[in-house]
């Protein structure tokens, strides 16, 4: 865990024991190791690692990389801290009357500065956010930060996290939806000396990480619900409607190869099923329900324009699933009905 609190420490949530200490120190220079990775050309990122003994590590070449730990909670709970500001900031002007906002004017709103600050400093170190591996019980590696596809099947090429599918920091749209338009994003760029901060968070960041996760393998699996989830998003955010029919016709393509002809999800187990239609009935439902295409718009290759989408009853095999979904182990306390095993070979005979 990390707070802001001590900023340069973490603190392990099982045993309660604070890193760095006397056993695995903080970055000394000439006394601990780095691994140095140009994630831009002439830009060097270092991370300082603690190699573990041969006969206590768990797999190969297992290091640990504390500064890179710490900064991966720092920047969850960071990402956490610009959405709840930012809401607190639209909860504010939605409570406050036309009369209290003109009187304390837009710049008396210290929720909504802090949230776009936050959001705009992620969007101007996101592009040297190197490519990483980085997947439990495997040993770890860096890349590039603008590394061109190929990736690594099973989303295990990541940025913002540590699967692709997840990339897009859906903490940071929401965030950025509840202050787009609001003076707290220029007061943001004069603080950190951008001049464009609108550009930058939407090109640099939510453009930038929806490409990386397009341009993942596509697998059609659980995750991949993920990755379209990240799609919609931006592209609802963005009003991008070329983003919102790919990621439609992702969709397709997984409703298609991930649900058998009657509906049931292809592991043929009933928990599976309700957890894709958990996420297919939440964040795919509402992030399609009632769009509309721009006008003029017209979809490349002489596809349909999206009207007035139902959510994600628009794609006939998910509306299929979730009759599919109403059916199947109506009873949860009798699992095993529908998941049943064939039975265990009878054992060979002792004599």
């Amino acid at each position: 865990a990390w707070s802001p609190d001590k900023p340069q420490t973490l603190t392990c949530r099982r045993c309660g024991v604070n890193v760095p200490n006397a056993q695995y120190p903080a970055k000394v220079e000439g006394k601990i190791l780095e691994e140095v990775v140009e994630v831009l050309p002439r830009i060097l990122h270092k991370y300082p690692y603690h190699s573990v003994p041969p006969e206590k590590q768990d797999y190969p070449d297992e290091r640990i990389y504390l500064a890179a730990k710490r900064d991966y909670e720092a920047r969850e709970f960071l990402a956490k801290a610009a959405l709840y500001a930012a809401l607190r900031a639209k909860k504010h002007r939605q409570e406050s009357g036309p009369k209290d906002r003109q009187e304390s004017g837009p710049k008396d709103d210290p929720y909504a500065r802090m949230a776009a600050v936050l959001v705009l400093r992620f969007a101007q170190v996101y592009p040297a956010y190197a490519v990483r591996y980085d997947q439990p019980g495997q040993p770890k590696y860096f890349q590039r930060a603008d590394q061109p596809p190929p990736y690594r099947r099973g989303y295990r090429s990541g940025k913002w996290d540590w699967l692709g599918c997840l990339d897009v920091p859906l903490n940071l749209v929401l965030a950025y939806a509840c202050l787009r338009g609001s003076p707290a994003v220029a007061e943001a760029g004069a603080a950190l000396g951008d001049p464009h901060p609108a550009r930058t968070i939407e090109h640099d960041l939510f453009r930038a990480s929806a490409a990386f996760v397009r341009n993942q393998p596509e697998e059609f699996g659980e995750a991949s619900l993920l990755a379209d989830r990240g799609l919609l998003a931006v592209g609802r955010l963005l009003n991008d409607p070329a983003l919102v029919h790919e990621a439609v016709f992702r969709l397709e393509g997984f409703a298609e190869r991930g649900f058998y002809h009657d509906g049931l999800w292809h592991q043929g187990d009933a928990s599976a099923h309700r957890r894709v239609l958990g996420l297919i009935d939440t964040w795919i439902e509402r992030l399609l329900a009632g769009y509309t295409d721009p006008p003029g718009y017209t979809p490349p290759g002489g596809g349909r324009r999206f009207e007035a989408l139902p959510g994600a009853g628009a794609i006939p095999m998910l509306a299929l699933a979730r009759r599919a979904g109403a059916v199947v182990l109506t009873d949860p306390r009798l699992p095993e009905v529908q998941q049943a095993s064939w039975p265990a070979p009878p054992a060979p005979p002792s004599l």
